[in-house]
């Protein structure tokens, strides 16, 4: 497994929609992009043409119930159906932000975002910040042989981004709270 803890030295965060919460972390040494919103706008988000190929997301929300922080991690290549059918999410409910993370190109394959969701919420687990919520397709999915370098790679490019746009929960709060792997 890689370490997934790349640094980039030269992130940037526009506001492509102002106005709105939308936002894009991206950096020019890669192709790995980030886009968020809070959910609210995500009609707003869905918009953006870097959207309109295969991504994995993550969606933050709260448990009224519990009063915990909970994380769904997905992926797919019809973003807008997708995601629209997460508000009927019972854990979910009120869905606070929406996290995306693609390389804006008809790069990747559903096998290759289904391998970044499994990592993704590896990674969400271990940092022990939130609660993962499972969703219908939590199944672990392995990288394609051929890809897995460059998947990991993409992955490891995309985390610092992930950060620079507002989502720490794939980090843990200290070296001493990062579970074990599974």
């Amino acid at each position: 497994m890689w370490d997934t803890s790349l640094s980039l030295p030269c992130v940037t965060i526009r506001d492509p929609l102002p106005g709105t919460s939308v936002r894009i972390a991206e950096c020019d040494l890669t192709r790995a992009v980030v886009a968020t919103s809070h959910w609210c706008d995500l009609s707003h988000l869905l918009r953006l043409d870097l959207l309109a190929h295969a991504s994995a997301y993550l969606l933050v929300g709260f448990d009224e119930n519990t009063g915990q922080t909970c994380l769904r991690v997905g992926s797919g290549v019809e973003l807008h159906a997708r995601l629209y059918d997460q508000r009927w999410n019972g854990y979910l409910r009120p869905i606070d932000e929406v996290f995306v993370l693609t390389t804006g190109s008809p790069i990747l394959s559903e096998a290759d975002i289904a391998f970044w969701r499994t990592r993704l919420g590896t990674l969400a687990w271990s940092a022990g910040r939130v609660r993962l919520v499972r969703g219908r397709a939590s199944v672990s999915m392995p990288a394609p042989p051929a890809r897995k370098e460059m998947l990991e790679s993409l992955l490891a490019q995309g985390r610092p981004l992930l950060r620079a746009a507002g989502c720490p929960w794939l980090e843990p709060c200290s070296p001493d709270s990062r579970r074990a792997a599974a």
